[in-house]
């Protein structure tokens, strides 16, 4: 996703800096043009190599591993690196990128940006971030972008899960997944970035217009990949210990469905891909997925 701005921006003939402390990605930015350093965010050795006047900042970082520890290393001692860095103040518009994984609506209900906050695990770190750079006057804007799941090319756990083979999914297919594709989260960024200055900033959540259940996005890739649909074990009233399960990455899902509108009323952006479909359409073309043929039986 970052490697994504700064192509845009190299593309508008920005001087951009970046910071990663991935070796491979390293490369890969330097290649189109981007001075980049190598650090962890939440390291200080990059405060006097990074310089202090920019026009746009951006923190994507993610936890990178490390469970529960590597959120809070990741998103609040890397915001407490950034604050450092920008002491004495800095004319910037600054984006954040945290979660919509903050709100505690798992009962069905629309969620929006005014929703009670406090949903997991890992909403604690996310928004002690929210709070750190809220604090802050550093910056000359600040927004914070509240992410849903992502997706995109390279970037499918669930459909490589079918492409697997996989016929049992553990818990339920009945609750919604909220997905934004990868593309539309660097437009919304830029939506920030171009936004009027007469807009000092704020919160949005960023995701397609359309929430589905996870057993509905299950069974149409299956359909497009020629396959049964799998089943959910939750649902099929397994319990303990299930042969063939395949496991998934965290915990159960909550059941919510996030509300893009303040983005759309205030920022004027509107999602590429509104919806699943049109979203993993373009996974299956980028990716080069074999599928069966639209409308064939």
């Amino acid at each position: 996703m970052g490697s994504a701005v700064a192509g845009i921006a190299i593309a508008r003939g920005w001087k951009v800096w970046a910071l990663t402390r991935n070796p491979e990605r390293a490369t890969n930015l330097r290649a189109v043009g981007v001075n980049v350093v190598e650090s962890l965010l939440s390291a200080g050795a990059w405060h006097e190599k990074i310089p202090r006047d920019p026009r746009f900042v951006l923190d994507s970082v993610s936890a990178g591993g490390g469970g529960l520890p590597g959120y809070w290393e990741s998103y609040v001692e890397g915001s407490k690196s950034i604050l450092r860095w920008a002491a004495g103040g800095i004319p910037a518009t600054f984006v954040f990128t945290g979660s919509t994984s903050v709100y505690a609506a798992s009962d069905g209900t629309v969620v929006d940006e005014t929703s009670e906050v406090g949903g997991s695990e890992t909403s604690g770190p996310l928004l002690e971030a929210e709070r750190l750079l809220r604090s802050s006057s550093l910056f000359e804007r600040l927004f914070i972008l509240r992410l849903a799941g992502i997706y995109g090319p390279g970037r499918h756990h669930l459909l490589d899960q079918l492409i697997a083979g996989a016929e049992l999914l553990p818990g339920t297919g009945r609750h919604r997944l909220n997905l934004v594709h990868q593309e539309d989260i660097v437009s919304a960024i830029y939506a920030c970035f171009d936004s009027a200055k007469t807009i000092a900033g704020g919160t949005y959540n960023v995701c397609g217009d359309v929430a589905a259940s996870k057993e509905e996005v299950t069974e149409w890739m299956a359909g497009r990949l020629g396959r049964p649909p799998p089943r959910f074990a939750h649902d099929a009233g397994m319990r303990g210990p299930t042969p063939g399960l395949v496991r998934g990455r965290s915990g159960p899902v909550p059941d919510r469905v996030v509300s893009n509108g303040r983005i759309a009323r205030e920022l004027g952006w509107r999602p590429q891909f509104p919806d699943f479909r049109s979203g993993y359409e373009q996974i299956f073309h980028a990716d080069r997925i074999r599928v069966k043929p639209a409308g064939s039986g």
